[in-house]
């Protein structure tokens, strides 16, 4: 439970719940991390039941925050930070802002999208309670209900902030064979002071505790070599008053998702969601910024590479995956100067590979230079070619068809 000698005015509250359950006699203790004690006390049951002292635990998290004043709920809240932010007026709200409005200048977003983003997120939250019994607000609002509501830490509103709330739940874990099972655990800390840390928006506690939890559970990305792939995809919809679809190049109504996937396995890594009618790169390099940071907290510590296809290509989405220390192959589109490379290579350096029948395939590679003077760049090209062999066929398409990449990776096997 979260501090209930603070709320309740009750001590020792492991004994007092074990004798209300009538398990008087049986071992009870309490766990406290502050907003992570659910979590805490997760994994302080796992722990008992793997040292073999215990086969069954049962877990209880409780908070009752209601019969205190808003200013009372706060100071006690306040006093789970650094003593010297405390001393400086910080509350966990004020951090929470701290940390919105950091994320949001670093990022470059801009204050009416930041508010939108933030209300979306609300009306999200509030549209999943109104559909759980349990739930303390059941009723929906609106992103106009959102900017309507009053500033409580700028940026943060009234409908960014979890409310002041009772509530309880319970989980039984046991040794013995069960429906689900819990794989993994990761539990780590950072200072106390948010301004002690390396990063106001990169949690180096998440990240440990992350890894820890892949490597006991054998899983996650580990030192190997990773491969994802950039896409979009369509989500149609069939209500036209559904918030945000619309039609896009594929002139179907819905939402135009960003997509990150793992090469091979097809795992989802990362996905946001956009407007119908967003072009293809919209939000592509802040998209590629999160992606980053959700792969480090994974775990992935092997070299990235990403791919993606010539609707994302841009010289600026190439930086931040350098800046990231993320290698990259990105089809390019054919433009002039981009066809007049490839028409430079020398016929000797084409090499053959394999193809369907009916057809032959050959790839070379060449450089790029875009720019002039101290702006240009130059880049590895990679091109294949294929055509038809089938005599009939190749009246009609006789020349060469070309698809071309450009990639940070001077190791590929040509």
């Amino acid at each position: 439970m979260l501090n209930p000698a603070e709320f309740l005015d009750e001590g020792n509250s492991a004994s007092l719940i074990a004798d209300h359950l009538g398990l008087t006699g049986a071992a009870a203790w309490r766990v406290e991390t502050a907003s992570s004690t659910g979590a805490a006390a997760l994994q302080s049951a796992c722990l008992a039941i793997l040292s073999g002292r215990y086969e069954t635990v049962l877990v209880l998290g409780g908070e009752k925050e209601s019969q205190q004043s808003t200013s009372d709920v706060t100071a006690r809240l306040a006093r789970m930070i650094d003593r010297s932010e405390r001393q400086m007026g910080a509350t966990m709200v004020a951090l929470a802002a701290l940390v919105s409005e950091y994320y949001r200048r670093q990022r470059g977003i801009g204050d009416a999208e930041w508010e939108d983003l933030r209300g979306r997120i609300a009306v999200k939250n509030r549209g999943n309670g109104a559909h759980n019994p349990y739930a303390q607000f059941r009723r929906p609002i609106t992103l106009a209900h959102h900017a309507a509501s009053r500033f409580v830490s700028t940026p943060l509103r009234l409908f960014d902030c979890g409310p002041i709330s009772d509530g309880a739940t319970a989980m039984l874990l046991t040794s013995r064979r069960a429906p689900h099972r819990i794989a993994g655990l990761g539990h780590a800390t950072d200072t106390q002071a948010l301004s002690r840390r390396r990063s106001m928006i990169s949690f180096e506690a998440n990240r440990r505790a992350a890894r820890a939890a892949y490597r006991m559970a054998g899983a996650g990305p580990g030192d190997g070599p990773l491969i994802v792939d950039l896409d979009s995809t369509i989500c149609e919809v069939h209500g036209k008053q559904k918030q945000a679809a619309g039609y896009g190049y594929t002139r179907v109504l819905g939402y135009h998702p960003l997509l990150a996937t793992r090469a091979g396995t097809g795992e989802v890594l990362f996905a946001r969601m956009r407007r119908g009618s967003a072009n293809t790169a919209r939000g592509i390099v802040r998209f590629v910024d999160e992606l980053a940071a959700n792969l480090a907290r994974a775990g992935a510590l092997g070299p990235l590479t990403v791919r993606a296809d010539s609707g994302f290509w841009s010289w600026k989405l190439c930086d931040r995956l350098d800046a990231h220390g993320i290698a990259w192959s990105i089809t390019v589109r054919l433009h002039a100067n981009m066809k007049a490379a490839i028409a430079a290579i020398d016929d000797e350096a084409w090499a053959d590979i394999d193809y369907t029948i009916g057809g032959e395939a050959q790839v070379a590679e060449t450089t790029y230079t875009a720019g002039r003077g101290a702006k240009a760049r130059t880049v590895r090209l990679v091109v294949r070619r294929t055509r038809l062999t089938d005599t009939a066929q190749r009246r009609l398409w006789p020349d060469w068809r070309h698809h071309a990449f450009i990639t940070s990776d001077h190791d590929i096997d040509m």
